[in-house]
């Protein structure tokens, strides 16, 4: 009771101090939420903004949420610009004696950029009881949300509670909305009623990949696939071809990540750098040199020429079938081997989203190896749909399935061999690890990864 009580009390004294920074500084606020890609939209927002935005010192005038914190104890801790204090109460007294500092300093920032998560009904609510954005960004939603449980598995509430954070957009602020996402759609048609009734006054702007009516569609999505000398295939990364409204067309091509999800996170910046008169080339160019999230659709090299797409920051039934897809796209010549581990935090859709990705994957990947207790329903689903069970290994935990996946390794890389080849021809085969937080996949990709990667540097979780 003690450790909730002061909990509460520090969440009063933050919050407190964040509001009266935002009253005095009146930032111009961009608030991202959503279900997809919230993460990596606000990296690259932040991207656009943090070099071309700067006072008159070359001081850089935004500042944006540090990793993923987006909750009712993140947004003040960006504000302030603190890491959280954890479970060390001494740690916390120094962030409020700071807050009271940064409270007397003359105000420095003048852009904010946030994102802003919900893991309970209530969250997004009580934060914008102070941030009210002049930009607001809807990501998009999946049929079966992350934390869908903790809104007693209600899909509704949960969209809902992200609509708060449109709703409290500033008179003659921007929307802007994935148009390819229904729910985001439905949000944008009220409010559109909104703004026909005179009880609104704001402007939306959508992106999509699917539509060119947008106010920036995405033409196409290519990987940059190569070989090396040793005829063996490299994956580089994507390029896209970008069209806005006014016509204009822009190329950009992106290293060491794949996938759509990437593609539609790039968008929103590129509106915003629009909205805020940054050249549109220089943001393309921001865009491209931003460092890579660890665990998002990342391309590393693995052991034996393989390459590696590591998305083992984190996972849900949606990001799983994007991935998947995005990979059934991809010409590869050697093998696709799939390593799966548990989706949490899917409540009472547990079972039958596990099997419905099962089905998925039947078809899709050569070999699978499936990591946990509730990724065994995906092996034995995909079973059921026609994988041949010799090409399925059940595995534990995650170090288990490394093992597993070092062996299919070993034995593709023999295989070669009696093929023939030498050992700069041998492997190219490619991975894909996907799992929840919980199941801690990336300890797998440790495993397999060529040398002249730092894993301390390419892996998630990977501090003490």
């Amino acid at each position: 009771a003690m450790k909730n009580y002061f909990k509460k009390i520090v969440l009063t004294i933050i919050t407190w101090q964040a509001r009266v920074i935002i009253k005095k500084n009146k930032p111009t606020i961009i608030g991202i939420t959503g279900n997809l890609g919230k993460t990596s939209t606000k990296d690259f927002i932040f991207s656009v903004l943090k070099d071309n935005l700067k006072g008159s010192d070359g001081h850089t005038l935004v500042i944006s949420s540090k990793k993923s914190m987006n909750s009712e104890f993140g947004v003040p801790l960006t504000i302030l610009e603190e890491e959280s204090g954890w479970g060390n109460p001494f740690l916390w007294i120094k962030i409020i004696i700071n807050g009271f500092a940064k409270i007397f300093e003359k105000p420095f920032f003048k852009y904010l950029v946030l994102e802003i998560g919900a893991d309970a009904p209530g969250d997004i609510k009580s934060i914008c009881e102070y941030i009210k954005p002049d930009i607001a960004v809807l990501t998009g939603f999946a049929e079966v949300p992350v934390h869908i449980e903790f809104f007693g598995g209600d899909r509704d509430l949960l969209v809902k509670e992200k609509k708060y954070l449109i709703d409290n957009i500033k008179p003659g602020g921007i929307f802007i909305y994935n148009l390819d996402d229904k729910d985001c759609v439905k949000i944008a048609d009220e409010v559109k009623s909104d703004i026909l009734n005179r009880n609104r006054d704001i402007v939306l702007k959508s992106y999509s990949v699917k539509s060119n009516t947008a106010d920036i569609y995405t033409k196409n999505i290519d990987f940059i696939l190569t070989k090396n000398e040793n005829n063996i295939q490299d994956l580089k990364g994507v390029s896209a071809n970008l069209l806005f409204k006014d016509k204009q067309e822009k190329k950009i091509e992106i290293n060491g990540v794949i996938g759509e999800a990437l593609v539609y996170s790039l968008m929103s910046s590129l509106l915003i750098a629009k909205e805020l008169n940054i050249d549109l080339d220089k943001a393309i160019l921001d865009i491209q040199n931003t460092r890579r999230t660890n665990g998002r659709m990342r391309i590393l090299n693995g052991f034996y020429n393989s390459i590696i797409i590591d998305d083992t920051y984190n996972s849900s039934p949606k990001a799983v079938e994007n991935g998947i897809d995005t990979i059934k796209k991809l010409d590869i010549e050697k093998k696709k081997i799939f390593v799966l581990g548990d989706m949490l935090e899917l409540g009472d859709f547990t079972k039958s989203e596990h099997e419905r990705i099962g089905k998925i994957v039947s078809n899709s990947c050569d070999i699978l190896l499936t990591c946990g207790i509730r990724a065994k329903i995906i092996a034995d689903s995909a079973m059921k749909n026609g994988m041949s069970g010799e090409n399925i290994c059940i595995c534990g935990d995650s170090i288990e399935t490394g093992k597993e996946l070092l062996r299919i390794l070993e034995d593709l890389k023999e295989k070669d061999y009696k093929n023939g080849k030498i050992e700069k021809e041998i492997g190219g085969n490619l991975i894909f690890v996907k799992g929840s937080q919980g199941a801690r996949m990336e300890k797998i990709v440790k495993m397999i990864l060529a040398d002249h990667h730092n894993s301390n540097i390419d892996l998630v979780r990977q501090d003490k």
